[in-house]
């Protein structure tokens, strides 16, 4: 089964030029010592995933968002009465406390979120969910899985679990060459 899903995706693949000159260069480089599917398949998935993130963040873009921004706005919607401190969101994003601070100015000029002082410990901003920007995450989300189905429609369900499975079979293998 694996054999036939590189073949269909590899049939379906539209290779650029770019892709042909850099395998190219690296078998001439390498010798016959170097396997250039390494590269083909490193390229092939690097314009893919540009791609699909370019197609994402002009969804994002038509509602005023982006994924840093969207993130935070989900945050707030699963959280406890659709609100956290500024410190609870950066631990969740990873991100400086800097970073909340613009995103949360960014939202909040937007009516997407409002600042709202702790009950008990005036130190703490939490920032709150606007109705605004529920109305927003609910039309934005079901718009958003339409284009993610369209975006997959040429994949049945079993290639896209195969798929799945070999990108976390990648992101191991990224791991523990990240380990030596």
């Amino acid at each position: 089964m694996r054999l036939r899903v590189h073949t269909i995706i590899r049939a379906q693949a539209v290779r650029a030029p770019q892709v042909d000159g850099l395998v190219l260069q690296f078998q001439d480089a390498a010798g016959a010592r170097f396997d250039c599917g390494v590269i083909e398949a490193t390229l092939t998935l690097l314009r893919a995933s540009a791609k699909l993130q370019n197609k994402i963040s002009e969804d994002m873009a038509r509602y005023g968002l982006s994924m840093p921004r969207f993130d935070v706005l989900m945050l707030l919607k699963h959280a406890p009465a659709q609100r956290l401190a500024l410190s609870e969101i950066g631990e969740h994003l990873r991100v400086s406390p800097a970073n909340v601070t613009k995103l949360v100015d960014a939202l909040e000029r937007d009516a997407l979120v409002a600042r709202t002082p702790h009950q008990s410990d005036r130190r703490i901003t939490l920032a709150e969910l606007t109705d605004h920007g529920l109305g927003v995450l609910e039309e934005f989300i079901p718009r958003h899985c339409e284009l993610l189905t369209s975006v997959w429609q040429d994949f049945p369900p079993p290639l896209r679990g195969e798929f799945v499975q070999f990108m976390n079979r990648l992101i191991a293998s990224l791991e523990r060459a990240g380990r030596q």
